[in-house]
């Protein structure tokens, strides 16, 4: 197997560059070929429990540790979550980038103020409000949950390791116990099937 080195490679006399049919260019690793606006790398993780919280601190449920091969690289961070919030009230889920979130608006005009403090009151990230069916205080089992999804294209400017996690939250620390977000959660029917949640990040070549 002979050995060939050049810095550049261009077609002779036509405008492209032909490789013979039964012929392929094979890559040593994830980012030996580069072209502007291909998939570098693709990592996800899950989450399948069927789970609730009523606190107000932020809690992980999905983390994906991702090492850019190239600093100009941009990150597409795309979530698909399962969620329902009981009696009318919020909750919230959001996507960071190390301790830094990512799916926050930058107008802070319409944010919550009955809720200023503690920090996540503020209603950052994706928020989960839906109309119980009944009575405010109707059976959680005439639930079922709703699909939320979110995606963003990140320039995290690195090549060191990126963990992008989606965090989820709730504002019932200040409403008492019973208005816990759910994720994961059917019906009351313990037979029923339940969804699961993802988050997926793609390094995109520029």
């Amino acid at each position: 197997m002979s050995t060939l080195y050049t810095d550049n490679i261009r077609a002779n006399n036509a405008s492209q560059i032909t490789v013979p049919t039964g012929q392929k260019i094979v890559g040593t690793d994830s980012g030996s070929i580069v072209a502007p606006g291909h998939v570098i790398q693709t990592l996800q993780d899950t989450y399948d429990t069927a789970t609730s919280t009523t606190s107000a601190a932020h809690t992980t449920i999905m983390t994906v540790n991702i090492t850019p091969k190239f600093s100009t690289s941009k990150i597409l961070v795309s979530t698909q979550l399962w969620l329902w919030h009981r009696n009318y009230y919020t909750g919230y889920a959001g996507i960071f980038r190390d301790s830094t979130e990512i799916t926050t608006g930058t107008d802070t005009s319409n944010n919550d103020g009955n809720f200023a403090s503690p920090t996540p009151y503020k209603g950052s990230g994706i928020g989960v409000r839906t109309a119980e069916s009944g009575s405010n205080n109707s059976a959680s089992t005439n639930w079922a949950p709703f699909p939320f999804s979110h995606m963003i294209l990140d320039s995290p400017s690195t090549t060191s390791q990126i963990a992008y996690t989606v965090k989820i939250w709730t504002n019932d620390g200040n409403l008492g116990p019973n208005h816990p977000l759910y994720v994961n959660r059917a019906t009351g029917n313990t037979n029923s099937p339940r969804p699961i949640c993802t988050l997926t990040c793609q390094e995109i070549a520029q």
